[in-house]
């Protein structure tokens, strides 16, 4: 270690200070040698230095000469392992666009909840305005630290998602639909006299798996910080507002239906809704993960087939969705046919929907398995 008894007083204790600063920033088993090595570097330039005035440093010099060598921050994160950033170059465009996803989920929801709390007569037109920009707020605010939160995980992991590393042509498509300014383009391919219906077929079938499983993980997030209470709905709570509307239908009280349908489900929900993450999370990260996820598939299909079946069945909905009868069955979706919106054959519609979803995701995890392709 390089040392001037010649140096004042004040300018050593300047640089004493500065080095305790940056070594507070520095790793313990590390801290040593690096605080000898920045001093020993800052004895040389001041040497040089005071060999060009002839003389000893001023303490307002030698503070002038240790802010060009650097913050103390700055200096230390050069010697510290792992990124300095909180989301990266390379990662932030799929955040970004998980986190435009998410947001525009959230304003969807939370404008539908609004409309449901003025048709269940909880809140007024002008009350359910302003819960709005309520909801907005504090689902916005929680969706964004999450995201950071996610963002931050990821940027430290040893190893990237395959998404960022094996990635295909087709997954540039998302960043061009995403785009602030990409709405414009008209890129010529091959033909530049083929129709633009055309091209969107060709879009849409090169939709790049990602991306979908991105949108899966954005709706489902924002619904479960809803269902949890992270936010509200038209300033209600999920399952006030879900029993009020269910206590629209004939027969139903809003206290039966917080006891016959919402308790039941809060738990079921959650946990679908986590697993369903893990898994767009795992075909997202890994594409070539087939086998496994569409195994997955499978069992969340026949969670969400229980479900179903346990509201059809079992819960206090049960006696206003009951079908006896195949004929029943025609009878009522023909009805919705001749406009007979009655809220008993909305919710039969609903459950009939559901039931082919299940159908489909399930048809797909066997071709997925079969095929062993995403």
């Amino acid at each position: 270690m390089n040392t001037n008894t010649n140096k004042g007083e004040g300018a050593m204790t300047l640089i004493e200070q500065y080095l305790a600063a940056v070594a507070a920033q520095l790793p313990g088993e590390k801290r040593e040698d690096i605080v000898a090595e920045l001093r020993d570097a800052l004895m040389e330039r001041i040497e040089a230095r005071e060999a060009e005035l002839g003389r000893a440093m001023t303490e307002a010099e030698t503070e002038s000469l240790l802010r060009e060598f650097g913050h103390p921050l700055t200096v230390a994160a050069r010697y510290r392992g792992g990124p300095d950033h909180l989301i990266g170059p390379e990662l932030f465009p799929y955040w970004w666009f998980a986190l435009k996803a998410a947001l525009v989920v959230l304003v969807v929801v939370v404008g539908i909840g609004a409309v449901l709390s003025v048709a269940v007569g909880q809140a007024s037109p002008v009350d359910a305005f302003a819960d709005i920009w309520e909801g907005l707020l504090d689902g916005g605010l929680m969706i964004i630290g999450l995201a950071a939160i996610a963002g931050f995980v990821i940027e430290r992991q040893p190893n990237r998602p395959r998404f960022m590393t094996d990635w295909k042509v087709r997954d540039l498509e998302l960043f061009r639909h995403w785009s602030l300014n990409g709405d414009g383009l008209n890129l010529a391919m091959g033909d530049e006299t083929a129709p633009k219906t055309a091209m969107s077929k060709v879009a849409r079938r090169n939709r790049s798996r990602a991306a979908e499983a991105l949108w899966c993980v954005a709706i489902w997030a924002v619904f479960l910080l809803w269902w949890g209470g992270g936010f509200r709905l038209g300033g209600l709570d999920p399952q006030t507002l879900l029993a009020s509307a269910a206590a629209l239908l004939p027969g139903v009280s809003r206290d039966g239906a917080m006891e016959g349908l919402v308790q039941p489900l809060y738990w079921p929900v959650i946990a679908y809704g986590l697993v369903r993450i893990g898994l767009e999370l795992a075909r997202a990260a890994s594409p070539h993960m087939a086998v496994p996820v569409a195994l997955g598939d499978l069992v969340m299909a026949g969670a969400s087939a229980a479900i179903l079946a346990w509201v059809w069945t079992r819960s206090v909905l049960a006696p206003v969705a009951v079908i006896d009868s195949p004929e029943q069955l025609i009878e009522r979706t023909t009805d919705l046919f001749r406009g007979h919106f009655s809220l008993s054959h909305i919710l039969v519609l609903i459950l009939i929907f559901n039931a082919l979803e299940i159908v489909g995701r399930v048809l797909g995890a066997l071709r997925r398995l079969a095929t062993a392709r995403a």
